[in-house]
């Protein structure tokens, strides 16, 4: 497994024999993406990342729908070609304890 970290010392791509993992410049101020590559679409190292073609199989959305709120929340978002949304799930926080609910809100899960 290979680490390529930015300037900052935050993680820009991990590279292992199953995937390439690369985290570009953050979509919004308020959450990071991790789009996912097959061993097949990654190429070589130029200017210290490496260069991958095509669309990702898999990408994450970890974000904080309210940044502005009092009301403590993570929403991670998987998506994929040629689906689109594939899952969703939002943890809000709350009086010492976290809860879960699914895209679509179907289930509701809490526990501390």
């Amino acid at each position: 497994m290979i680490v390529v970290s930015n300037a900052d010392g935050s993680i820009r791509q991990v590279n292992a024999p199953q995937a390439l993992a690369d985290v570009p410049i953050p979509p919004t101020t308020n959450g990071y993406q991790i789009n996912f590559y097959y061993p097949s679409q990654v190429g070589s190292v130029v200017g210290g990342v490496y260069q991958v073609s095509g669309s990702p199989f898999v990408s994450w959305l970890v974000t904080n729908p309210v940044p502005n709120s009092s009301t403590y929340q993570l929403q991670i978002s998987e998506s994929g070609a040629p689906y689109g949304l594939i899952k969703q799930w939002t943890y809000t926080y709350s009086a010492g304890t976290w809860s879960l609910q699914p895209l679509g809100g179907a289930i509701q899960q809490s526990g501390t």
